[in-house]
């Protein structure tokens, strides 16, 4: 069985179910099977612990749990991280069933507490284990764990493998805008072969050798102190775990198969928020590690290009508008179709896609064309602080959770 191998289309429903509680009932219920204790269980001998990183999510980590026990492979053990909290994370998740352990003297975040978590679990397991990171405020497709380890037999030169990134059902434009990214994403990727930037933060699977080959590369051949995985003072932890295992040699991809879903950004300075540390945190990872490989090669190919087109497509409209409203000159209006040519795989996902929000956004065009200018803007402050070298700041990423 290869990695490449696609899932066939899913039927999802609009339909939220009573039991749910709002913020639950967001998700697809048929994919979100009810915990069920008398699932038949797949038996490998391959250790899987789950490390959750949670700071403040009492609304999401026993759905979070749930997802995990629901698995048609059976995970050895689930520890989440409270890092921090000053709400019911605790108390929720270990009425869950999780193992939930509270971090001390934490400052480096979720980095910090996923280190102090490894300091736990790494003595306890053999390096043919397999840990899986995830965020506190998704859920796993039940065969997502199943699926990782068949791409792990499948491809002996693989150090980990990323959970394909979906999400809850839109409500709003911005929303659905996201919603539209995500699936785009997804397509890019399954034309990539499986290629990826980055192992996801928001579910991913790493080999325990090779999670201890990183710790020990710490301070030498990799940025970092020695002994721990993550890199505390980055703020990016999954895109530079992802270098780091790739500048050690081991191989990393996705399929998307291995689905997990996770929250959306409901405002635009909680967008901004997110976005703001995914792009200045990786201009200054690939800074940190210099484009010596194919992979960094394409990302600094990618990040240069968002940054020319938006410098060009600003010039146009200005001198578009100088045409027009200094000069008088009649405005050539065919400029304006190039933008459903650019959107256009928009209107192919939107259809992937349960609800009329989608096919509304994707249709009407204005929606992500400002969708896509926000971005850019956020492109150039990311860069201009990342040169600058300023303090970042983590509040307005998504309300403090990780």
């Amino acid at each position: 069985m290869t990695p490449e191998r696609q899932n066939d289309e899913e039927t999802e429903t609009d339909e939220p179910t009573e039991t749910l509680s709002p913020l639950q009932s967001l998700f697809d219920t048929q994919i979100l099977a009810e915990l069920d204790p008398d699932r038949d269980r797949i038996k490998r001998d391959v250790g899987v612990t789950v490390l959750i990183p949670a700071h403040n999510e009492e609304e999401w980590i026993q759905r979070t749990i749930a997802s995990l026990y629901n698995q048609t492979y059976t995970v050895s053990r689930i520890l989440v991280m409270a890092d921090n909290c000053t709400d019911r994370t605790v108390e929720l998740a270990r009425a869950a069933g999780a193992e939930v352990v509270e971090t001390v003297d934490n400052v480096h975040r979720k980095a910090g507490a996923m280190n102090q978590g490894f300091a736990l679990l790494m003595p306890t397991l053999q390096d043919s284990d397999v840990v899986m990171g995830m965020d506190a405020d998704g859920v796993v497709k039940e065969d997502a764990i199943e699926i990782a380890l068949e791409i792990f037999e499948a491809r002996p030169d693989l150090g980990g493998v990323s959970g394909s990134v979906r999400t809850r059902r839109p409500t709003g434009w911005l929303e659905t805008a996201q919603v539209l990214e995500y699936e785009r994403g997804r397509r890019i990727m399954s034309r990539a072969k499986g290629r990826i930037h980055v192992l996801s933060g928001a579910a991913a699977f790493v080999k325990v050798g090779v999670l201890r080959h990183v710790a020990e590369s710490r301070g030498s051949t990799l940025p970092g102190t020695k002994g721990e995985v993550m890199m505390s003072e980055n703020i990016v932890e999954d895109y530079e775990l992802t270098l780091a295992v790739q500048r050690l040699g081991y191989k990393v991809t996705s399929t998307k198969r291995c689905q997990m879903f996770s929250d959306l950004m409901p405002s635009i300075a909680e967008l901004e928020g997110q976005r703001m540390r995914w792009y200045r945190g990786t201009i200054e990872t690939l800074g940190l590690y210099g484009i010596r490989e194919w992979h960094t090669f394409r990302t600094a190919g990618a990040i240069l290009f968002n940054l020319f087109t938006s410098s060009v497509m600003a010039l146009a409209y200005i001198m578009l508008a100088v045409g027009w409203l200094a000069v008088g000159a009649e405005p050539d209006y065919r400029f304006f179709l190039l933008t459903p040519l650019f959107l256009a795989e928009y209107v192919i996902v939107a259809h992937k896609v349960p609800g009329k929000w989608p096919k509304l956004v994707a249709y009407t065009f204005i929606p992500m064309w400002v969708y896509g200018h926000l971005l850019f803007l956020v492109y150039w402050r990311a860069m201009w602080h990342a040169v600058r070298k300023t303090d970042f700041a983590w509040s307005g990423d998504q309300g403090g959770r990780y």
